[in-house]
């Protein structure tokens, strides 16, 4: 009997039903390379690993690994990590990925990588972010030859909700997370599916990274995110009032800026949609 531990947030998925529902958002082919994040009791990893795809466990809790490895050894489309995922340079572990004999083809065919996993509610944006982050750096920086393709996650079904929030109450969560890539939710899952029973449902998130898309190759992206935080810094605030308060730009090109993308002076950051954002963000650095 696992004991599990309340630092890791292990929560584990029962049944079949939505282990099979992430594979099938993933869209997983023959060969494809998955990461999964956390593997837990493995139930999702069998799913995976039935596609014949290859797949990299990376699960953090050491007393789950003789389990994993029981499991699942004897697959040669199987490999168990033994590492923190927020520490793991991901880099690293997908140029040593390739360069073994049965991935190595994969480059040649400049297919992206699949991430998939339920993620511990507590670290789950963290997690997102530095994904999103990561696969920025691959477009910026293309020696690996490589691309994060998609991503499906369990998160807290209130955080799922905010990732895909809209105008006119859109998140900065979830203005930020599409400067990078297309965001579904898939269904929520009642929290009786998993043991230990938490506190609050969960929910699918599916990510498309932009990489095919000439905004994603255009874009500062870092600086447009600067942008947004000062707009939502005071989100009962107005959009002009915050950012005229960070005295980056003149209050008149503000006012003129954010009219001339079809809002007024009392409009709140929560209006704006992503492609509001880069327009704002242009004609600001222009004015």
């Amino acid at each position: 009997m696992h004991s599990f531990k309340k630092s890791f947030g292990q929560n584990f998925l029962k049944g079949h039903k939505f282990q099979s529902l992430m594979v099938e958002y993933l869209d997983l082919k023959e060969d494809d390379l998955v990461i999964e994040i956390g593997p837990g009791d493995g139930s999702l990893t069998l799913h995976l690993l039935e596609t014949n795809a290859l797949v990299n466990s990376i699960e953090i809790d050491y007393s789950l690994l003789p389990t994993l490895l029981r499991k699942f050894d004897r697959n040669n489309n199987f490999n168990l990590i033994n590492e923190d995922i927020l520490k793991l340079d991901f880099k690293e572990l997908l140029n040593n990925t390739f360069n073994k004999d049965r991935f190595s083809e994969l480059l040649k065919d400049n297919r992206g990588v699949k991430i998939c996993g339920s993620l511990p509610y507590n670290i789950s944006k963290r997690i997102i972010s530095s994904l999103l982050d990561l696969n920025l750096s691959f477009h910026i920086d293309n020696k690996y030859g490589i691309k994060i393709e998609s991503m499906c996650f369990i998160v807290q079904d209130e955080v799922a909700k905010e990732y895909v929030s809209r105008p006119p109450q859109a998140a900065k969560l979830s203005v930020i997370s599409s400067l990078y890539s297309d965001i579904k939710k898939g269904l929520s899952i009642p929290k009786d599916y998993f043991y230990p029973k938490p506190k609050v449902d969960g929910g699918i998130l599916i990510f498309k990274p932009l990489n095919n898309s000439d905004d994603f190759n255009v874009l500062n992206i870092k600086e447009i995110i600067k942008l947004v935080n000062i707009g939502y810094i005071s989100p009962r605030k107005t959009l002009y009032n915050n950012l005229k308060s960070s005295n980056k730009w003149d209050s008149d090109n503000i006012l003129k800026s954010i009219e001339a993308i079809g809002f007024i002076n009392t409009t709140r950051a929560s209006e704006l949609s992503r492609d509001n954002w880069i327009k704002l963000y242009s004609l600001l650095i222009n004015s």
